[in-house]
């Protein structure tokens, strides 16, 4: 029958106890460092194969990303109010996110999912453009920190080590610490002397008596700190060691330079201090151990407790700073991933203009496989500041937005972009593409989506220039009155400086671009259908697409129209 070092321990115990009262307390120590032993070599061996399936996990995580087979990934930062982000498909299905990022903390995912959801300045993204550059080829950095910690499967959440730090304090006497150890001496001198034979049994129990009075009166306390750092102390090793790694890496970029003089105050580093609350944390759960037995007669828990209510007090605040280098450190990383993975997508320029400005040529979607991805120019500006795209379903429309859309949102995240060349000015990307009713607030889709262009039309008032991606606009009206609220809503963004893109299937809302001009302009994207096939190159033409697909495509069906 199968012995864990834990039986095996407990039977030499036993055995030991009915020995000679001289060697008893030999026959006590060995079986607890027989075990301990044990214990520590199985999960060494442990250690050492997780690592080895992380590291596989880790290349296969990065093969699927290079083949576009993604899952949903930051679900919790979706946001139906934003106003581009569900349009854009930044979270959620088969997100641009899971593209990015590969965090192992929460912390470096909430600083990623930020920067894509709002641009920063322009000094601030050519900093992170810079710490990406430097961080691209750093393929080896990347491995040692998706293996830290190889016993955690899934990303640490900070809310709960937040949590702790929040936490109200727990008072105990000013010599609570040092009764509570010379209690513990006493009694395990009692133990020893007892087991020896040089005093009876019955001065061991007496000797208990100081730790039984004043864990009744420290109990509760001890209970609320046991209690509020058992789920914090999940994440602290991999805490520290994302920290050691970043602590002893050596970086020419300012803004990694940055970070890492964040980590250490003094005398105080970062690393070190998180490695001894998780060394405490760690010791405190020792009490459980069946093996350790003589946590009680220690005192373990009160002990430990007070250790690390002290540790909170002194550096909690300290750790609320060091997970946020952390976690913009992780998100610096994520995005050198994705431009190793993407070498051919540069660096956008971005300008320090107030004027609204989009200008590239072979602009594509980031999503799509570069080898599938059908790139166009773009060039919207002072002059010419909206574009209206016409053409028969399925042609590219939408898909151009989103190219347009996802690509500022990468450039000022401080990503690479998939285009030949990009020079923008920051923009506050502004959306109408994915607008869905809501039977819990009574709205239907096309009040939901006037309420979407007001607040776009709103958002012009700020500082930012706005870039408007306009789908299918006012579509659940008729032509008459939506060729006059279109034009009136365009016409509006574009006096107070907007640039932006709409798609339409409906002809007469072309002719907005001609009563704009030359502020705006039409272009289409075209299809052709042969041998009952439907064809399309994806291509953006200047003019008007005149005809529709929708006849053809019903009778390709099987509907005789």
């Amino acid at each position: 029958m199968y012995c864990t070092p834990q039986r095996l321990s407990f039977r030499i115990l036993f055995c030991g106890l009915s020995a000679r009262p001289r060697s008893r307390w030999r026959c006590v120590v060995a079986p607890i460092v027989a075990g301990a032993v044990v214990m520590t070599e199985r999960k060494r061996i442990a250690q050492r194969i997780q690592i080895v399936k992380r590291k596989l996990r880790f290349y296969d995580m990065g093969l699927a990303r290079l083949a576009h087979v993604q899952d949903s990934a930051g679900e919790g930062y979706r946001d139906v109010g934003h106003l581009y982000t569900e349009d854009l498909h930044v979270f959620g299905s088969g997100p641009l996110f899971s593209l990015l990022c590969t965090a192992r903390t929460g912390a470096g995912q909430t600083t990623l999912a930020e920067w894509l959801s709002e641009p920063g300045s322009a000094l601030e993204v050519r900093r992170r453009q810079e710490a990406v550059e430097e961080l691209r080829g750093r393929l080896d950095l990347r491995e040692r920190i998706a293996v830290s910690d190889a016993e955690r499967t899934v990303a640490m959440d900070p809310a709960a080590l937040l949590s702790w730090i929040d936490r109200g304090p727990v008072r105990f006497p000013p010599m609570a610490r040092y009764i509570a150890l010379f209690a513990a001496l006493l009694a395990v001198v009692m133990m020893l002397l007892s087991l020896d034979g040089f005093y009876p049994y019955r001065a061991f129990f007496f000797s208990l008596a100081p730790e039984v009075l004043l864990a009744g009166i420290l109990c509760q306390r001890v209970r609320i700190v046991i209690e509020s750092i058992a789920l914090p102390a999940l994440d602290l090793m991999l805490v520290a060691e994302l920290l050691i790694i970043l602590e002893r890496e050596v970086f020419p970029s300012p803004l990694l330079q940055k970070l890492q003089a964040r980590l250490k105050t003094g005398s105080v580093v970062a690393s070190a201090q998180v490695q001894r609350l998780g060394r405490l944390a760690k010791l405190l759960n020792e009490r459980r151990n069946d093996v350790f037995g003589v946590s009680y007669l220690l005192l373990w828990g009160t002990q430990f407790a007070m250790a690390i209510e002290t540790w909170r007090q002194s550096f909690g605040e300290d750790l609320r700073a060091w997970l946020g280098v952390l976690g913009e450190f992780e998100a610096l990383n994520s995005i050198a991933g994705y431009a190793y993975e993407h070498p051919d997508d540069p660096f956008p320029v971005l300008l320090e203009t107030s004027d609204a400005v989009f200008e590239s040529t072979g602009l594509g979607h980031p999503m799509i496989p570069a080898g599938r991805c059908v790139r166009n120019d773009i060039r919207l500006g002072e002059k010419l500041q909206v574009l209206v795209v016409s053409g028969s379903n399925m042609s590219g429309k939408s898909t151009f937005l989103r190219a347009v859309g996802l690509n500022a949102v990468l450039a000022w995240a401080g990503a690479p972009v998939r285009a030949q060349a990009l020079r923008l000015s920051r923009l506050a990307v502004s959306a109408a593409i994915q607008i869905e009713d809501s039977l819990e607030n009574g709205q239907s889709r096309f009040a939901a989506e006037v309420v979407r262009l007001r607040r776009i039309m709103d958002r012009t008032t700020g500082s930012t220039p706005v870039l408007f991606l306009l789908d299918e606009v006012l579509s659940g009206t008729n032509s008459r009155d939506r060729r006059i609220g279109v034009e009136i809503i365009v016409r509006y963004l574009l006096d107070r400086g907007a640039i932006g893109l709409v798609t339409t299937h409906d002809l007469p809302l072309t002719e907005i671009a001609d009563s704009l001009h030359p502020r705006g302009r039409n272009i289409y994207f075209e299809d052709s259908f042969d041998d009952g096939k439907m064809a399309f190159d994806y291509r953006a033409r200047t003019g008007v697409l005149t005809r529709s697909n929708a006849l053809a495509l019903m009778r390709s069906l099987g509907i005789e129209v």
